[in-house]
């Protein structure tokens, strides 16, 4: 982060040398360059200090330069390709930027509730705007320095992109890399500042209300959007530890991406360690990890394949682990956080293909899971939601864990009897396995069905999966073998 701006030192004598030019009554260019030198000459020592201490001494970082090395083996095709980044670079750090304060919020997506509150953000700000600007409104305008901005406003955006093109990091508006964007702010500010003088005096005062009052616009709809992903968070790991209240030290957790649009899997194992792990004040072991298997296959995460060590470095510790020791769980709200079954969910079509996790299924094992309350939920994630479908959903569980299916019957009972109800047809298999186990063969029939009926292809596979285990598990009577083979029949499930 602290590399994100330090290129823009160089944009420092292009702003001295503007001062020295246009205050000089001769207008000398020669003068103020001599001046510019003179002034910014110690920033220039300090920022070549920085350079040295860089390269030769704080040179153990993740990122390295790759261009050079790139220019030397093939400088014609490096050359061009840079051509097309900068260049890239700048349209999307100013007008595509920008151009996001033209998306608007949809009622039936974002809530007529935020839609409303956008609206009103929006034009009370072009009101003030409008006012503000109208007080120093001046109908004649004077066409001296009108292209400085712009000139400036070029040289600033064009120096800022050189931490991230020099080490081929990609300029995104995606989160997180459009964190790479922000040393562009400075140029596009005094680029489009300058345009905006080359706009009649009135045309501009209401352009600039509106551009300003669509920004604070988007700015409050992208706030919300960071609150809700935050609620989700908070629903996350209540869930979590519902389902898990231990976990067994060295233990890895894989987890699908996507249900948060702004967390990556390095900020949720901080907040997995916090939980977990709250008296750990070890320098140098880490004792949970957590994965996306899309970022971390083929490298931190060799492959989905039991018996493979996994060491990762968190700076502030060393995990060490084991694919033999994983934790699977997915998480798709309005869905419940489930710990993946590898006997159901290696088919399970409601877990995306895209996210790994059917893969991931095949390591997962509750084993890793203690029935005893040791994690510890900081205060920043209370208090305790109120107790809906997701919390005895979770309870099941774990019941069914430790193998106490009257627990299970009993959690299903108050469940099936709630306001709330499973977004997950998934999410019944628990109760039908613990109605099973219990003998209440009328429930597993109802529930089986329902379940069914939702989606026949897709849930049709796993249930026949539980259906052969309850058959396994549960001491054989007539009842049980007749309820069993009608929904085999039904559900076409295979010998």
């Amino acid at each position: 982060m602290m590399e994100y701006f330090f290129v823009l030192e160089l944009f420092r004598p292009f702003i001295i040398f503007y001062f020295m030019f246009t205050n000089d009554p001769n207008r000398q260019p020669l003068y103020a360059a001599r001046r510019t030198v003179f002034l910014w000459l110690p920033y220039f020592l300090v920022f070549l200090a920085d350079v040295v201490w860089r390269l030769f001494i704080f040179n153990d970082q993740v990122y390295h330069t790759v261009l050079i090395p790139e220019l030397k083996t093939a400088p014609l095709a490096t050359g061009l390709e840079l051509i097309k980044t900068v260049f890239s670079s700048l349209w999307l750090t100013s007008l595509q930027a920008w151009a996001q304060v033209f998306r608007f919020p949809n009622p039936w997506v974002n809530g007529p509730r935020t839609t409303l509150l956008y609206g009103v953000v929006v034009l009370v700000v072009f009101l003030l705007c409008v006012f503000y600007l109208s007080l120093n409104f001046r109908e004649e305008e004077s066409t001296h320095q009108k292209w400085w901005p712009v000139i400036l406003g070029l040289i600033a955006m064009f120096l800022a992109g050189w931490p991230f093109w020099l080490i081929n990091l990609p300029i995104t508006l995606g989160h997180p890399e459009n964190r790479f964007t922000l040393p562009f702010m400075l140029g596009v500010s005094l680029l489009f500042a300058g345009l905006l003088q080359f706009i009649p005096a009135r045309v501009r005062l209401f352009l600039s209300a509106a551009l300003i009052a669509l920004a604070a616009g988007s700015q409050f709809w992208w706030a919300d959007s960071f609150r809700r992903d935050w609620t989700t968070q908070k629903a996350m790991f209540w869930q979590m530890i519902w389902r898990a209240p231990g976990l067994k030290p060295n233990t890895l957790v894989l987890m699908n991406d996507g249900a948060l649009n702004y967390y990556a899997d390095n900020s949720l194992a901080a907040a997995l360690n916090w939980i977990y792990d709250p008296e750990n004040h070890s320098p140098f072991q880490i004792h949970y990890a957590l994965f996306f298997p899309t970022n971390r296959i083929g490298n931190n995460l060799p492959s989905l394949q039991a018996g493979l060590p996994i060491q990762y470095n968190y700076l502030v510790g060393m995990f060490n682990g084991n694919t033999s020791q994983v934790v699977a769980f997915y998480y798709q709200p309005p869905g419940c956080l489930r710990v993946l079954d590898p006997l159901i969910d290696s088919q399970n079509h409601f877990v995306s293909v895209e996210s790994m996790m059917r893969g991931a299924a095949g390591l997962s094992s509750s084993a890793w899971i203690t029935p005893d309350r040791t994690a510890k939920m900081p205060q920043v994630y209370g208090p305790e939601p109120a107790h809906g479908w997701c919390y005895y959903f979770e309870q099941a569980d774990l019941a069914r864990q430790v193998g106490d299916w009257l627990r299970v019957v009993q959690l299903g009972d108050i469940a099936f009897h709630l306001k709330d109800y499973p977004n997950d047809p998934i999410d019944r298999f628990v109760f039908i396995e613990g109605y099973a186990h219990e003998g209440e063969w009328n429930e597993v029939n109802d529930l089986s069905l329902t379940s069914y009926k939702i989606s026949p292809a897709y849930v049709g596979p796993p249930l026949c999966k539980l259906l052969a285990r309850i058959d396994r598990d549960v001491p054989d009577s007539n009842e049980k073998r007749s309820s069993l083979n009608e929904l085999s029949t039904k559900f076409r499930c295979l010998p």
